[in-house]
């Protein structure tokens, strides 16, 4: 019988937890899925722990040049066979009841998308669920709002139909990105999903760990927010996707995610005075100002924004050094 999930999991360098990644979609209660390991350039041997594990036929393994996580993502789409594709990153794994679970969703909706919980490991901050309520189908532009709105960007917590993916118009993405490769991957296939299911099942395990390259910070982080909020909005415009609380929406959440950065960046010294004039003068940055309010942020995070914007650099330095 052909797969019906296909499991995408880009490989660089992850030879520590991999084996377990690998290990927790073998141990699935549901049988019919593939594994399309992507080994994109590891030095590590990661390609080699991947081959080792062949043995189960459906575990199929690319080996490439390093391209990123991005274009390895893309490349196990253009060859998966399942008809829903789920992604996972190598440095986490699946419950053993994960994809038993979102078949019975599948079955109960048809819908292109399904929605699932996620917890932290190495972390106490416990679980996050999606905030639609769940057993419920959702229209395209509800499921817009909630990914762009709550940064709800993961390809890891849902399972979307491989064709639909595949659809995807990725023209004018870059192929490098430091952050928010998920942010940027998602409103393509976005694009092209009509219909969303919920399910508040906590399915995934996202590890967290000191090293993770998503928990580093640099100011090249706040800039590929930036052209990634912007691609955003081009790409909501050719399907013509978006109005005035889009708008709003894609400037909240690059403030949501621009926000921890720069307290982290001045808490390091790890930004420069040109860095911040050049955000100052970003389009997206400009546009931002307006969804800047204490009630959306919280007094912490506005105070930090109001200083960034009226240029405090050197009270938003002392603030964040006083953060724990």
């Amino acid at each position: 019988m052909p797969p019906f999930f296909s499991i995408i999991t880009p490989v660089y360098n992850c030879r520590r937890f991999l084996k377990k990644c690998i290990q927790s979609v073998i141990d699935q209660t549901y049988e019919f899925w593939e594994l399309i390991l992507i080994d994109d350039g590891s030095t590590d041997f990661s390609g080699e722990i991947c081959d080792g594990f062949c043995y189960d036929t459906r575990i199929k393994v690319i080996h490439q040049n390093n391209a990123g996580a991005l274009q390895s993502r893309i490349k196990g789409i253009t060859v998966a066979k399942g008809v829903y594709a789920l992604g996972l990153d190598a440095d986490d794994y699946l419950d053993r009841k994960c994809l038993e679970t979102i078949k019975k969703a599948i079955d109960a909706s048809g819908s292109d998308l399904i929605f699932f919980g996620y917890r932290f490991v190495g972390s106490q901050r416990g679980h996050v669920k999606c905030t639609l309520a769940p057993e419920k189908v959702y229209l395209q532009k509800e499921i817009l709002k909630e990914i762009i709105a709550n940064t709800n960007h993961a390809l890891w917590n849902k399972a979307i139909r491989t064709d639909k993916m595949r659809e995807a118009d990725y023209s004018g993405l870059r192929k490098k990105l430091s952050v928010n490769l998920d942010y940027a991957q998602i409103i393509p296939i976005m694009c092209n999903i009509k219909t969303g299911y919920v399910i508040h099942d906590i399915l995934y395990n996202y590890r967290i760990y000191e090293n993770s390259i998503s928990h580093s910070c640099k100011a090249k982080h706040i800039f590929d927010t930036g052209w990634v909020s912007e691609y955003t909005v081009r790409k909501l415009k050719q399907y013509s996707l978006i109005d005035s609380d889009m708008y709003g929406m894609i400037n909240l959440a690059y403030l949501k995610m621009i926000g921890p950065r720069l307290v982290t960046l001045f808490k390091n010294k790890g930004i420069s005075k040109e860095d911040c004039q050049n955000i100052h003068k970003s389009k997206i940055y400009i546009r931002s100002k307006r969804a800047e309010s204490l009630d959306k942020f919280g007094k912490f995070n506005f105070i930090v924004l109001k200083m960034f914007r009226y240029k405090q650099y050197w009270a938003l330095r002392l603030m964040a050094r006083l953060q724990p």
